[in-house]
Order: structure tokens, then C-alpha cells, then sequence
């Protein structure tokens, strides 16, 4: 059975690569498209080959402002197994390739997932093949690191099948602080020996120290799913959740089953647990990870099935919503042609309380696109990729950043080259609040005595000004709390992409775990934001130098 990237391969690959031609110069472009009122398109940058090829995941957004995203071919070297690059999300969009891969047996090849930022301020992330084992072929894919200037890289792990093979989904830095992942094969599950490599795929653990020590924590066996496409998500919980791309029941409807969304407890034994079955109906081959909305839901989408089955490869795909509370009820919408197909992409969910996602098939003019949802699961097209002349502005993209009120995403094919894209999309969203950190935690402390103040910086990150009503320490400890801000407060704004400080002093006047709550009032759509507080009140001065 073939995975998402294959998938999308034989729905995508012979047409596309039949396009291209090789270049060796690179062509930055900045053509705005209207999708419609207050929605523009631009394509940042139109990849050529040597910088990079087909782009299959999405892009983050570094603590230094810029982008930063893999694509699972091209590179200088000629191998073209894939590059990690990063971009500027001002004009003129420059754009550095960071690294390019060699493959197996010296380095990681084809990266299929995005990247994530670890608290040290490396990018980690992992390719589906390359390495140092030889149990798969052409390697059975590696984790690496890479700093955000691309002068230190490292492969952090080679997988041996054993402990898991091609891993397609991208990793989370869990609240323990070691990273977490999933391989699409591999594991000790023997009840897929059938399928090459063998292993039902696992759940894996990764330390961000030397000597980077890999644990997995999790062998599927078909029974409790198959081949886990996505990465995890952490909810708040503290929970992780994700998805199988199949397994558990077998049929005319899905083949190797439809595939499956779990929670896995975060200590060992490291138990899973089935939330859901999916029934091709209601979806089939979840392949993007899971997001948790502001509603506390988990979302997420299958890339086929549902009610629709008139798109290409049959059911055009759901968007869907689970509960991480028993009995884990599921409701799914079908998506159509004209939102389009084959959502292949993390949903991302804005200042506005909507969804965004992405689908790589269908939509207006056949090249995917990308669709809102509301949170009564209200399906809109906002743009179709694929306008003509030759695609200009990408075809199939990928999963999205926000930065400043704009998304941020890339395409898989189309542009200048038919390589792919980096493209920006203004939705018209107003103001938005990003907190960090987004939790204070002050440890033990004497009653009656300040401690060492914490700090949380609010930014501004829409396209509008912030309107602040109030802020004030609600919550059942409130008096034990006290705040001092440089924020403005109505009627004062706080201007776009503008920062404030929150100032928290911790005085228990009582013993035991206290907790309150920053409580912010705002004209942002998510209104009110809070920011736990939690310390612990002592009989004593205790935790001061």
C-alpha cells in the first residue's frame, strides 16, 4: 500500500515533472493574484531545481522573523534528494538554501515533513530515507538538526527499521522537552511482515541532548492501526493525539482499513488508545497531523472519502472534529470539488476563530486550494491555485504559517519552473494577540514575600491595531498575584506587529499550589486571552539567591 507522498505521486508526479526543465538561475517573483475582495495571493518565490524541488511540506516561522521550510527534491549537488531552506517574508524574499542532502549511506535524503524549533533555537526535523542502515532501501531515513543559519547540521539518528522507517510526519517538542515523531513502517508490529519494509510503524521519542538518545515508545499492529502518516500534536491536556493512515479493518472500502485517530498517555507504559475508526463514509487516510481548536476539539482531515465522490481517486476527502473526551464523538463535513480535494495539510486555526487549510487536487481551476472553516464546520473556498498561464501561482499547497495577519505556505508543483512555490495570502484578518510564554509557573515560595518577577511579552501579530479593554489577575488566588503592564489601554492602540510587557509578582498568603489567571480584554476575535499562573505557597523563604 502506498503512502501520501506516493499517493500524491501518482496523482501529480508524471504530468508535473513532464514540465519541467532544468534552470540554473533563480527566479524570485512577487505576482499578486485577487482571489477575491481583501483576499491576494502572491508568489514569493518560484523554485528552480538546484535550490530546491517540490516542496511537499509547509513552512515555520523562526523566533528571527523569517521562514523556514524542506523540500523533498532538487539541491545543488545533483543528487536531488532534497534541501532545507529558509526565506525572508519581506521584499525582495531572499531566499538561502541551508542544506542539501546527499543520501545514503553520509546523510538524510528526501525530507517530506516541515521543521519545528526546538527551545535551543535549532531547526529539527527528519528525511524518509538516507541514513547509515542498510535494512531499508537507499536508507530507512534519519532526525536531524540544523542551526538557523545552516553552519551546524547534524543527523541525529539513523532509523534501522527495527525502531522504525520512513518517517513522513513532522516531530513536536513535548512539554518534557524531548522531541516526538511517528515512522510510516517499521517497529515490532508483525501483523503487516507482508508489506515491504515491514512494520505497522511506530511512535518515537528523541532526546535534544547528546547523545540523542531514540526510544520507541509505540509499535502499531494493525489492530490499533497502520502506517501513522502525520506527526502528534500535544494537547492541553498534556495528552499526545494523532492519526493512522490505516489499519484496524480491512475491506472493499479502504483496502488495508481507513485509518484511525489515537491518544497516547505521555509516560511509559506509553499507552494508546483508539478514539475512532474511520469507515471510508466519514473519511479514510488521515494523513495531516491534528490541530487543537480554541473550543478544545481536536481537528484534523482525511485525505479521501466522505460523501463526495466526485473528485479525482474517488471521495474528495473530510475535515472533521473529535472530542479528546469520552466517547470521543467525531463530526465530519465532505469537502467538494469547488473547495477542493485531498487535504494533505495541517488545518490552522487564526485570530478570527476560522480554520484554514489547504487541498492539493480540485478547486476552481484544478491545482487545490485553500478553504476556511468555521467552527459550526461551514466549508468556504477563499482561493484556487493554478491560474493560468501555466499554473504561475503553484499547484497542490501545502500546509500554512501565519505571520502579521498573512499566511504563509508552499506549493508542491507550478510556478516559473513547475518546481513549486513560496507564497503569501492576505485574508483580511484584523488584530491578534500571541503571548509568550503562555503560562507563568513560579515554584515554592514564603508567604507574605515577593519573589523574582516573570514576564510575558504580548505582540500584536495581525493587521490591524489591538484595542486593550483591560488587563487584570482573575481566578480563585487572585490576592496572591499582582501585575504591572507597559501595554496601552483603551483608548490607546497597540500598532501592528507592536510588543508590551506583563509583569507578575508571585505573594502566597497561604500554603499550597495557588493558581490565577492574566486575563487580557481585547478586539481581538479571541477575546479574552489568559495566561495560567500557578506557585506554591511555603511556610518559609525558600527559592530566593
Amino acid at each position: 500500500m502506498t503512502s501520501l507522498i506516493r499517493l500524491r505521486s501518482l496523482i501529480l508526479g508524471a504530468s508535473l515533472r513532464a514540465l519541467k526543465t532544468s534552470f540554473l538561475v533563480c527566479v524570485f517573483s512577487a505576482v499578486a493574484v485577487i482571489a477575491s475582495p481583501a483576499q491576494t495571493l502572491t508568489t514569493l518565490i518560484s523554485f528552480n531545481g538546484p535550490d530546491g524541488d517540490n516542496p511537499y511540506a509547509g513552512l515555520v516561522l523562526g523566533t528571527d522573523g523569517n521562514l523556514y521550510g524542506t523540500t523533498y527534491q532538487g539541491g545543488a549537488n545533483g543528487n536531488y534528494q532534497g534541501t532545507v531552506f529558509k526565506i525572508s517574508p519581506q521584499s525582495p524574499y531572499t531566499l538561502t538554501t541551508l542544506h542539501t542532502f546527499l543520501g545514503y549511506p553520509t546523510d538524510g535524503s528526501f525530507p517530506y515533513a516541515g521543521l519545528v524549533q526546538g527551545t535551543d533555537g535549532f531547526f529539527y526535523g527528519t528525511t524518509v530515507n538516507g541514513g547509515t542502515s542498510n535494512n531499508c532501501t537507499n536508507g530507512c531515513g534519519t532526525v536531524f538538526k540544523i542551526s538557523p543559519d545552516g553552519s551546524q547540521y547534524s543527523v541525529l539518528h539513523s532509523f534501522t527499521n527495527a525502531d522504525g522507517s520512513i518517517p513522513e510526519g513532522t516531530l513536536i517538542q513535548a512539554t518534557d522537552g524531548d522531541f516526538y515523531g511517528t515512522t510510516f513502517y517499521g517497529g515490532a508490529g508483525n501483523n503487516c511482515a507482508d508489506f515491504q519494509p515491514s512494520g505497522c510503524g511506530t511512535v518515537f521519542k528523541i532526546s535534544p541532548q547528546s547523545p540523542y538518545t531514540l526510544t520507541t515508545v509505540h509499535s502499531f499492529n494493525f489492530s490499533d492501526g497502520y502506517t501513522p502518516e502525520a506527526g502528534l500534536v500535544q494537547a492541553t491536556n498534556g495528552n499526545f493525539y494523532g492519526t493512522t493512515s490505516q489499519g484496524v479493518t480491512s475491506g472493499q472500502t479502504c483496502g488495508y482499513g481507513c485509518g484511525t485517530v489515537f491518544e497516547m498517555i505521555p509516560q511509559s507504559p506509553y499507552t494508546v488508545t483508539t478514539l475512532h475508526v474511520f469507515q471510508g463514509s466519514d473519511g479514510f487516510f488521515p494523513g495531516a497531523p491534528l490541530i487543537q481548536g480554541g473550543d478544545l476539539n481536536l481537528y484534523g482531515t482525511t485525505a479521501r472519502g466522505g460523501a463526495n465522490n466526485n473528485c479525482f481517486f474517488g471521495g474528495c476527502g473530510t475535515v472533521f472534529r473529535i472530542s479528546p473526551q469520552s466517547p470521543y464523538t467525531l463530526t465530519t463535513v465532505s469537502l467538494t470539488p469547488a473547495t477542493g480535494s485531498l487535504p494533505t495539510a495541517m488545518l490552522l486555526q487564526d485570530t478570527d476563530r476560522n480554520f484554514y487549510g489547504s487541498t492539493a487536487l480540485d478547486g476552481g481551476n484544478s491545482g487545490g486550494g485553500i478553504f476556511k472553516l468555521t467552527e459550526s464546520l461551514t466549508l468556504t473556498p477563499v482561493y484556487s491555485f493554478c491560474a493560468l498561464p501555466n499554473c504561475a501561482d503553484g499547484s497542490s499547497p501545502s500546509w500554512l504559517a501565519e505571520s502579521n495577519g498573512l499566511f504563509y505556505g508552499t506549493t508542491f508543483s507550478g510556478g516559473a519552473f513547475s518546481a513549486g512555490t513560496v507564497f503569501s495570502l492576505e485574508v483580511g484578518l484584523g488584530p491578534a494577540v500571541s503571548l509568550s510564554p503562555t503560562s507563568l509557573n513560579f515554584g515554592p515560595q514564603g508567604f507574605d514575600i515577593p519573589n523574582t518577577p516573570l514576564t510575558v511579552i504580548l505582540t500584536n501579530t495581525g493587521v490591524a491595531p489591538l484595542l486593550i479593554a483591560s488587563i487584570a489577575i482573575t481566578g480563585a488566588d487572585g490576592g496572591d498575584f499582582s501585575e504591572s503592564n507597559t501595554c496601552p489601554i483603551n483608548p490607546s492602540t497597540l500598532p501592528v506587529g507592536g510588543h508590551c510587557s506583563i509583569t507578575v509578582v508571585f505573594s502566597p498568603t497561604a500554603s499550597g499550589t495557588r493558581n490565577a489567571d492574566i486575563t487580557i480584554t481585547d478586539n481581538a476575535p479571541n477575546s479574552p486571552q489568559m495566561v495560567p499562573l500557578t506557585g506554591i505557597g511555603v511556610g518559609g523563604k525558600v527559592g530566593l539567591e
